[in-house]
């Protein structure tokens, strides 16, 4: 480097420094005016005004940086020429001047009022409208009401029936007349039905579901013997009841004795109880309780008894086996024993974690020893209380393991055997309506078959109602605990049931009334009125003691499965209330149910986001979210961590521009400073990490961490970001259980509230076997291309997504917005994270990365959900070229997973049980018409035209097939830029030629709809044609196309009308139908002929052209003249050839102190080298650089000449980079393989090695700004040289650089004389650059000062454990490949066939169509309802697959309104209740024990790694400190340590110790 050289590197680095230092120090003084309170301003005036009188120097000390500019610089709007002095410039920019306020509330600086309101309102939170809990109370009050008139019309009707049974079944077997036995027997199949049906519709159901679900166990031996025994008993018990009781006792009788089967459960809880008394809470008190309901159970039995011992034809050994039976049967505590699972394996580190029982809901608890159990899959159900100091275990059985549907198979099917023999016995055996010899009689045998001979009578209308009421009662019951309304819409209801109808039966007027046609049924007391009111109140006290209270004091879990709900999903027909109430699951408050909610209370949630280059709006609104979900953690203490995963955000040690615009960004969204941040350099390029501010001393403050990626050290792109954030949470970060651990994936531009994240949780905590949860996306943007993504996005969100819910599992969730489970992604990272090796690995890993992680975890037996109840926004492309290349990934993609899905169908099957037979078949389908779809619009569009213009069919397709086969060759042989345009035009044409169609279309149904009013005998044909044999005879009145689209548009109408919020998206399908072709036809083949490209497509840097281009034609001339006559040319002297260096380098790093020293004009050593063979072989390309680890401690980048740079096989090359103007390496640096060429750079090798050392170059990059000196910006940019051209242009000022805004690359030859390329490249650069900055850029550049400043701390000696974690890492998956040994071109070729094999499959399929259309469309004998047949088929299938949608789409609805429902309070103000809330209670923590605990969790996570990290940084234990300040740094400058704030790490300062 010449001394010219290093005079020059050394001036602009001082001069870029100091202007960087007066930039920060200015921003440091505003923004800490900014902060301090008017009182304090007041104070710092005046001792600011009494320091300047003390020290008169005080003024030139606050001018020297404040007034940079030179006086001769000063521009005419200066205060100076306006009548003002300098100093009074100085004294208000410096805020040294005692009589001036520094701090002017000026208006201009204030803030609009509608970004304080909006401001405002985002921070606010999004409790729910007063409507909400209005419709809660609604829904809770109807609900209510409909269960207790299902209850209490089971009830009516089978007392009823059973009434008409005592009365005909009176006497004698000899003395019944044929007919009245006849009669008794219908009564008698109808009771039968009543029990049977019941028990025969669980059993097909459980079978279903059993049969769905291969990884349900079976229950163990002993749960299998006492399921059956159970069984028996209920089922002879019902028996019984029904043919004993119910037929010879009193009505008021009966339903006193239904109450009375709760004996045996509440003394088995006062018995609990009494037990476990020293280890519950209030243990007294819930004894006291269970055994005063115990008692008034006892006392209500007796007063029972007392009036069936007075009844005159039942018999009382009826009433008490009766009630044993039953009151064993459905004691919870035997009910619990029978779902146990068999365990077929052991394993030793899967611990099965079990809930304490409940003592205090009294019907429904146990309790069983402490034991270790563990299973093949790991239950993540944590201990009942929170303070972890019970010494009891105690356990539920995990919901991974239920058993509860394959043991409700078991028991429903030995109920139905039960009933149908024990029912046959009691009516027939004995009874007294048959006699031994007759009830085997074939007169018998015709007797019940003339009683199947049913009429609609008022026994039927029993009959049925029994049926029907049971079966909506026990729904209903299932939907209120759902919906978390089973304390007023479940409990108080069936609480009242008996009592209520009770009365009614006392008094004979309500009974009469109430049953009119069974009048048998309603008798006198008889003087035992006292005797029934004394047991009614007894029983009401004792049930609601022992019953209600305790469901009352359960919680209130939303979206519960039935199995969660209820010991075994069934229900009876004679006593349903009592069996809801007893077969019910409870918990107390300080116990959880068993499911998830007790695991989601411990459960850690990562915020993971993707960046590239989104602009400041983009990424203002993610902040902005994630600050809500920061302040949403206000009152809990729910675990959040947020990782911005920033794809090219530094190179060498350069943060980039797009990441310098995200921190500036930090203060005002979520009030943090840049200060205050930890930096550490990582092996992948630097991380940022800040604790977030938090309200609440007792809550962790939450981590936001920003990762930026050098593209030198690990490879770009999201795929490769998700596989970093993915694997440092589950290999690094995790803690938890995996199960509780979930990864909240955004984009950059994305918007959410924590009641989206809520409700995404809630479907995860749901359910264990659900791995991803993605949430309704609404697209953001404004113009056409908006406009038809809108109604996309509704469309794809209201049919499609909810079909595949509904059907089998959602198959894309889009990493936009989506909850996954940590051990989903860690099944599925392995294969995830493999490179490309096929062409067509590259559609389904590269081009739809979120689409192919799905398709992954299906294939695992994982199931995606789509959860409406949660939205977020995103901006979709607004521009053409953007929308087209995004979905020409996203159609490969899909098309590629799809092909993947069907083809793997049946291995996918083994793993999950959900991808059925029907979900495949509705998936080829969806892949068949995709395939056709450019055929479908071709034909669409002929026919419009036909009915508007009356162009021929046959032209206007053969019009079109040209059409496309011209576009096809356009996108295969042209670029980008033409493709473009033709797409452009074709949407344009299109879209004019589909309004005709429209209006042709809507012309022909409306003659359609008046042809078939004159002439009703039409069959609805489009022409009036004589009935042929062929025709099918079948007369429509309208022709098919007609109703076919009027289902469409009435489909639509009714999918908007179910989604109230979204109707508006109707409005914009109106040019969504107008760009139908444009979407299905144009851009099918634009996504088909472009797959060979690998470009991502959005996003993308636009650059403005600078690029080198070739040398003049006359300089080619004159450098072969010249190797002619080379005796004639001019030879360089030796002593003006650079003396290159035997050691080539690809940049030079220097510390600060070293710069400082060059600065003064002493230039160190060059420091020392170390050779890296990257090849592995002795012809590989060699490169001299500094270690990794010494250039850690280094920060400013100097210059090498070119011929130091090149290697020494190269360095004749450097006589061509100096004639083309590229000196060193800061004119070297970007160069693309086309400048190389330009400048006579041949050959492969040459070029892939010079583009390798590019790559290493760290980018030249200048400030947006307008200089202070022509020299000194010159100087800046390397140009100096060029100065006295400037002159010459009379460029002497800087208000004279502005005549180069209008220079090109001529002007600058011809003006300005330079005609290097090089140069002509940096000076246009340059030019682009030379403006004001805007205030976003004037932010950037302090941002940058002060990230500059930030103490810097190196990962390998604060963390060793992660260090090594990142390095393996780096090495195994995420270690830059060399392009020159790639597979690049390989790939491409590949990728070249298989589009060939593509466009083929495409033209033959959609060309046999279109044939087959058009050749029957012409043959009018070959009609079925007025069309031809392939043409009715294909409407078939569309309209079979768009009905499919509708329904599921339907069903889709009603879980979202139960989803809505159980999330919607009661209490207005209240927040969104959910199983996963931010407003759970607030667990509190100890500020002397928080880092234990965080170290504790350390230790657990990963032993190995901290005992390397003790042993390699001999830590010392971590001191515990008294709390944690957001405005802390994470890794403190001092020497003491200190336990990292997010529980991950331990960090130590100290240089001896690291």
């Amino acid at each position: 480097m010449s001394q010219d050289e290093k005079l020059h590197a050394s001036n602009t680095r001082a001069r870029l420094k100091h202007k960087a230092d007066r930039m920060y120090k200015q921003s440091f003084i505003d923004e800490r005016n900014s902060q301090e309170s008017p009182m304090n301003t007041m104070q710092d005036e005046e001792a600011a005004a009494k320091g300047t009188q003390d020290d008169p120097r005080a003024d030139d000390k606050d001018q020297t940086y404040v007034l940079s500019r030179p006086l001769g610089d000063i521009p005419a709007s200066s205060p100076r020429q306006h009548g003002g002095s300098m100093g009074s410039v100085d004294s208000v920019t410096s805020g040294g001047d005692p009589g001036t306020d520094a701090n002017i509330d000026l208006t201009v600086n204030k803030k609009w009022k509608v970004d304080e309101k909006l401001h405002e309102k985002m921070l606010a939170s999004n409790k729910p409208t007063i409507l909400v809990p209005i419709v809660k109370w609604i829904c809770t009050f109807l609900l209510g009401l409909a269960i207790l008139a299902c209850v209490s019309a089971s009830k009516l009707s089978i007392i009823s029936l059973a009434a008409k049974l005592n009365v005909n079944t009176t006497g004698k077997a000899d003395n019944v007349a044929r007919s009245e036995r006849v009669e008794a027997t219908r009564i008698f199949i109808m009771i039968s039905l009543s029990l049977l049906v019941p028990y025969c519709f669980n059993f097909l159901r459980a079978g279903f579901f059993a049969s769905c679900r291969k990884d349900m166990p079976w229950p163990n031996g002993k749960s299998m013997i006492i399921g059956v025994a159970v069984a028996v008993l209920e089922s002879f018990g019902v028996c019984l009841f029904a043919w004993k009781i119910l037929v010879n006792f009193d009505g008021f009788v009966v339903i006193l004795l239904m109450n009375a089967v709760f004996v045996l459960p509440f003394i088995s809880t006062t018995v609990f109880n009494i037990r476990q008394r020293q280890e519950r809470p209030q243990g007294n008190l819930l004894i006291l309780v269970s055994l005063v309901a115990a008692l008034l159970q006892v006392t209500g039995l007796g007063f029972v008894l007392y009036l069936a011992s007075d009844n005159k034809t039942g018999e009382l050994w009826h009433v008490l086996v009766a009630l044993a039976c039953l009151t064993v049967a459905w004691d919870p505590h035997i009910q619990q024993l029978t779902v146990t699972p068999k365990l077929e394996t052991e394993v030793e580190d899967e611990v099965t974690d079990y809930s304490t029982p409940d003592t205090t809901s009294g019907y429904n608890t146990y309790e069983r020893p402490a034991q270790s159990s563990s299973s093949t899959n790991p239950s993540t159900i944590e201990d009942a209380d929170d303070d972890e100091t019970s010494d009891q275990t105690s356990f539920v059985i995990p919901k991974s393991l239920s058993t509860t549907w394959k043991m409700a198979v078991i028991s429903n099917f030995v109920k139905v055997v039960g009933v149908l023999i024990f029912s046959y016995i009691f009516f027939y055996v004995d009874s007294t309506n048959y006699s031994s010899q007759t009830r085997f009689s074939a007169h018998t045998h015709q007797e019940f078959l003339e009683a199947w001979s049913f009429k609609v009578d008022s026994d039927f209308d029993y009959f049925l109602i029994n049926i029907l009421t049971t079966m909506v009662g026990y729904a209903l019951s299932f939907f209120a605990c759902q919906i978390a309304t089973q304390k007023w819409a479940f409990a108080i209801p069936i609480c009242l049931t008996g009592p209520l109808f009770l009365v009614v039966m006392l008094v004979k007027d309500w009974c009469t009334f109430v049953m009119p046609f069974s009048p048998g049924a309603c008798v006198d007391v008889n003087g035992h009125l006292w005797a029934a009111i004394v047991a009614l109140v007894c029983f009401f006290l004792a049930h609601l003691l022992s019953a209600t209270v305790p469901i009352f004091r359960s919680r209130s879990i939303v979206l519960q499965k039935e199995s969660s709900i209820f010991w075994l999903p069934s229900y009876n027909g004679v006593l349903l209330e009592q069996w809801l109430m007893l077969n019910m699951q409870t918990r107390p408050p300080d116990q959880l149910r068993p499911g998830p909610h007790r695991s989601s209370t411990k459960s850690q949630v990562y915020i993971c986001t993707t960046m590239y280059r989104e602009n400041e709006v983009e990424m203002r609104q993610l902040l902005q979210s994630i600050n809500k979900i920061n302040l949403a953690r206000a009152n809990d203490d729910r675990f959040f961590e947020s990782h911005v995963i920033f794809d090219g955000g530094i190179r060498n040690k350069n943060i980039s521009e797009f990441a310098l615009q995200l921190l500036t960004l930090l203060k005002e969204t979520l009030g943090i400073l840049t200060d205050n941040c930890t930096k550490v350099e990582t092996p992948y390029g630097m991380k940022l990490s800040w604790n977030l501010p938090q309200p609440s001393s007792k809550v962790r403050p939450m981590t936001f961490n920003i990762h930026l990626k050098d593209g030198l050290k690990v490879r770009n792109k999201k795929r490769w970001s998700q596989i970093m954030y993915m694997s440092y949470v589950i290999d690094f970060l995790m803690t938890s259980n995996d199960e509780d651990c979930y990864i909240l994936t955004t984009d950059a531009d994305v918007r959410f509230t924590p009641d989206s994240v809520e409700a995404l949780l809630d479907l995860m905590t749901r359910d264990r076997s659900v791995g991803a949860v993605c949430a309704r996306t609404h697209p953001m943007g404004s113009g056409p291309i908006v406009w038809y993504q809108v109604f996309e996005y509704a469309v794809g969100h209201w049919f499609q997504k909810a079909a595949e819910h509904v059907l089998g599992s959602v198959l894309c969730a889009p990493g936009c917005f989506s909850v996954y489970r940590c051990v989903a992604l860690k099944e599925i990272l392995t294969v995830y994270s493999t490179n490309v090796e096929h062409a067509f690995d590259f559609l389904t890993k590269d081009m739809g990365e979120d689409r192919w992680l799905c398709t992954l975890m299906v294939q695992s037996g994982w199931r995606i959900e789509y959860c409406a109840a949660a939205e977020n926004s995103t901006h979709c492309p607004s521009e053409f070229e953007e929308f087209y290349k995004q979905r020409r990934r996203w159609v490969a993609s899909t098309i590629a997973n799809l092909m993947l899905l069907i083809k793997q169908w049946q291995i996918i099957r083994l793993f999950n049980y959900r991808v059925s037979l029907l979900f495949i078949v509705y998936q080829g389908a969806l892949l068949f018409s995709t395939l056709i779809g450019p055929s479908t619009v071709i034909l669409i569009v002929s026919g419009g035209l036909t009915f508007a213009w009356e162009v021929d069919s046959v032209v206007s397709v053969v019009i079109q097939l040209l059409i496309c086969v011209s576009f096809a060759l356009i996108c295969l042989y042209t670029s980008d830029k033409t493709q473009m345009l033709a797409a452009k035009l074709l949407t344009f044409f299109y879209a004019i030629v589909m309004t005709a169609v429209t209006v042709g279309t809507a012309e022909q149904i409306v003659d359609d709809l008046d042809r078939s009013e004159n002439n009703p005998d039409t069959n609805g044909s489009t022409t009036i044609n004589p009935v042929r044999p062929s025709d099918v005879g079948i007369e429509i009145p309208v022709s098919v196309t007609t109703i076919y689209f009027g289902s469409i548009v009435g489909i639509f109408v009714l999918a908007a009308m179910l989604h109230p919020r979204e109707c508006y998206c109707l409005v914009n399908g109106i040019w969504y139908l107008l760009c139908l072709p444009s979407g299905y036809l144009v851009l099918m083949l634009y996504s088909v002929c472009n797959i060979t490209d690998r470009s991502w497509g959005t996003r993308e840097e636009k650059t403005t052209e600078t690029s080198v281009k070739g040398e003049p034609w006359y300089s080619s001339i004159r450098r072969v003249l010249e190797n002619i006559f080379f005796c004639c040319a001019p030879r360089q002297q030796p002593e003006d050839l650079p003396h290159p260096r035997d050691a080539p380098q690809t940049h030079r790093w220097m510390s600060t102190d070293d710069l400082r020293t060059s600065l003064g004009g002493d230039i160190p050593d060059q420091p020392s080298l170390q050779v890296f063979d990257e090849g592995g072989g002795g012809d590989s390309i060699v490169y001299y650089r500094r270690p990794v680890e010494d250039e850690d401690d280094l920060d400013q980048y100097m210059p090498i000449p070119v011929e130091e740079w090149l290697p020494p096989e190269l360095r004749a090359y450097g006589a061509v980079f100096r004639r083309h103007g590229f000196d060193n390496t800061l004119f070297i640096t970007g160069m693309t393989e086309k400048e190389l060429k330009n400048i006579g750079i041949k050959g492969q090798g040459p070029l892939q090695s010079l583009l390798q050392m590019i790559e290493l170059l760290p980018a030249f990059e200048i400030e947006y700004e307008v200089p202070t000196s022509v020299t000194e910006w010159l100087e800046t940019i390397g140009l100096s040289e060029y100065k006295n051209n400037f002159k010459r242009n009379q460029i002497k000022r800087p208000v004279d650089l502005s005549v180069l805004k209008g220079f090109g690359r001529k002007e600058i030859e011809r003006e300005l004389k330079i005609i290097k390329a090089g140069h002509i490249k940096r000076l246009l650069y340059a030019i682009r650059k030379l403006r004001e900055p805007t205030e976003a850029e004037k932010k950037a550049i302090v941002m940058k000062a002060r990230v500059d400043r930030s103490p810097k701390h190196l990962l390998r000696k604060s963390n060793v454990g992660e260090y090594d974690f990142w390095k393996q890492l780096i090495e195994d998956s995420l270690k830059p490949g060399n392009k020159a040994f790639g597979i690049e071109g390989e790939l491409k070729a590949r990728l070249s066939d298989l589009r060939n094999s593509w466009l083929m499959i495409v033209a033959v399929s959609n060309s046999l169509w279109l044939i087959l259309i058009t050749t029957l469309a012409s043959k009018g004998n070959l009609t079925v309802l007025g069309a031809n047949p392939l043409g009715l088929s294909f409407l078939f299938i569309f309209g079979t697959l768009l009905l499919v949608q509708f329904l599921a789409m339907i069903i889709h609805r009603i879980s979202t309104l139960i989803h809505f429902l159980a999330r919607a309070p009661f209490k207005y103000g209240a927040p969104m209740k959910t199983s996963w809330s931010f407003g759970g209670a607030t667990r509190l923590h100890d500020t002397e024990t928080n880092d234990d605990w965080e170290a504790i969790q350390t230790l657990r996570r990963d032993e190995h790694r901290i005992r390397e990290a003790k042993r390699r940084q001999k830590l010392k234990k971590a001191r515990s400190f008294a709390s944690i300040s957001e405005n802390t740094p994470l890794l403190q400058n001092s020497q003491s340590k200190q336990v990292g704030l997010s529980g991950r790490f331990l960090y130590s300062d100290d240089p001896q110790e690291a």
